[in-house]
């Protein structure tokens, strides 16, 4: 659905976007956490001309939400991705989805609510445990909205916000912070970071295609971390944690090739060093450096709606 969700997507896809302070209320289903700095990210340059622009329509509905990203701290995401593949259906009726703002001041229900009816999305408050939770329903989607604090807003699955208002009343412990397989590859200092375990691969049906080979070389893949930071230039550092050490090559070996694609582009902003890739083991170490020069290309050809050739 178009809506709140899409505001925060929009903050996790445009900017390079860790705080990890609020995981207490990540439910223990999730398999897949994202972190993102907001304070970090709005002092890069290049993205400072963005937020300056008053007709960039993508922040102009986020300010009418009161969902500013120089009123917001920090950004949590949990998902749980192998809900999402064994049942993509249901996933997208009610996604194992929550997204948790932190905001720099108090936040206002009030004027999310409002700004949602301007989108045309059916509300409905309800309560769960004593706690407010608001419903938004837009072409067959249901999404669930709580404050879990003064200043922290969460937004996702119905499900998810059950959960999570479970863990904030201590009706429930089972929050992410268990999973010591995932907790100990974040790079909570970092501007931006990613990690996750990758769920099973589905098996094509006796009438469809084999799968192709990018699929199978991604189900080589166990889990990953991502971590990236800005002073100078923009600086990304992707593990890939594979099964085997031949799957890692096998994989390697594919990715070696799209990073020549992607650098040799003419179209592509990315210069021919900016993609280092090490395999060491079954562990694939990727680095993606872009210097000012090119974040500022890069954010021009997004402000403007492009996907920057090549990437």
């Amino acid at each position: 659905m178009k809506g709140l969700i899409s505001l925060f997507l929009f903050i996790t896809l445009s900017f390079f976007a860790a705080a990890v302070e609020n995981d207490k209320y990540i439910p223990a289903s999730c398999n897949t956490l994202m972190g993102f700095n907001i304070e970090k990210i709005v002092t890069i340059p290049a993205l400072k001309e963005v937020l300056k622009d008053q007709n960039n329509p993508q922040l102009k509905e986020m300010r009418s939400f009161g969902l500013a990203p120089e009123e917001m701290s920090s950004i949590l995401i949990g998902m749980n991705s192998e809900a999402a593949a064994a049942n993509p259906k249901e996933f997208e009726t009610d996604p194992e989805v929550i997204i948790i703002a932190k905001m720099k001041t108090p936040v206002d229900i009030v004027k999310i609510i409002e700004g949602a009816k301007k989108e045309k999305v059916e509300i409905k408050e309800v309560a769960y445990k004593k706690v407010p939770v608001t419903l938004m329903k837009k072409d067959g989607n249901t999404m669930a909205m709580t404050k879990l604090g003064d200043n922290i807003l969460a937004i996702g699955g119905t499900k998810m916000i059950k959960r999570a208002i479970l863990l904030k009343t201590g009706a429930s412990t089972e929050n992410v912070s268990s999973k010591s397989h995932l907790m100990k590859n974040i790079k909570n200092d970092k501007m931006i970071w990613a990690v996750g375990t990758l769920p099973p691969m589905p098996k094509p049906g006796p009438n469809e295609p084999m799968a192709n080979p990018a699929a199978g070389a991604a189900e080589q893949i166990k889990g990953f971390a991502v971590d990236g930071d800005y002073q100078k230039e923009a600086v990304l550092n992707v593990n890939l944690m594979c099964k085997s050490d031949q799957g890692a090559a096998q994989l390697s070996a594919m990715a070696q090739l799209f990073i020549g694609m992607a650098t040799a582009n003419p179209d592509s902003p990315l210069k021919p060093d900016a993609l280092k890739m090490v395999t060491e083991g079954a562990n694939i170490l990727l680095t993606l450096k872009l210097d000012q020069e090119t974040l500022d290309k890069m954010t021009k050809m997004a402000a403007q709606g492009m996907v920057p050739g090549g990437i």
